[in-house]
């Protein structure tokens, strides 16, 4: 097989596979371009898609835009308990964070008096901070999900024009109109 390749390429001259190296690349970087895909791409379509056929149509986004707007009441339900439930993670991490700080300060104070300060203290003061700082890492972590979390609260609960709606009627308007032009 690598000698017809070989044969093949006995034909053309270094220039000529270059360009035709530039323009398979140049084409491929201007598909991207001018076609992009959103990582998720196929997943929405399918959830948008419920007949199958490939193409969203408006009854389709109005079916998606109710189910929506029904998983957003039962959140707006239990998004309360979930901060709560948030908070007190964060809080427990606090805790524990506390409890790994004095428990280092104790380890390193009877370390120092057997090791003086040398490089095995440093090894054992840097161990015995790992869980401390994995502690801080979670408690971070719960704090910026309580934020997020209220945020979500904050936005289901104010109200706002249906701004989605508006879209679903203006495309159904188009729809018929190009179908009356065709």
């Amino acid at each position: 097989m690598f000698d017809l390749v070989h044969d093949h390429l006995k034909h053309h001259d270094q220039h000529t596979l270059g360009a035709c190296t530039v323009c398979l690349v140049l084409g491929y970087i201007l598909r991207m371009l001018m076609n992009p895909r959103l990582p998720y791409h196929d997943r929405i379509v399918n959830i948008f898609d419920r007949n199958g056929d490939g193409r969203i149509d408006a009854k389709e986004v109005a079916f998606v835009e109710a189910a929506m707007a029904k998983a957003e009441t039962v959140m707006l339900k239990e998004l309360p308990r979930d901060i709560m439930k948030r908070k007190g993670l964060a809080f427990m991490w606090l805790v524990v964070s506390a409890i790994c700080f004095v428990v280092e300060i104790v380890i390193l104070y009877r370390f120092k008096k057997m090791l003086g300060l040398g490089s095995k203290f440093r090894l054992v003061a840097v161990l015995c901070s790992a869980p401390l700082a994995l502690a801080m890492v979670r408690r971070h972590k719960e704090l910026r999900a309580v934020k997020h979390l209220n945020a979500m609260l904050e936005r289901f609960s104010t109200p706002e024009d249906d701004s989605v709606s508006n879209e679903v009627a203006d495309t159904e308007e188009e729809a018929a109109e190009s179908k009356k032009d065709s």
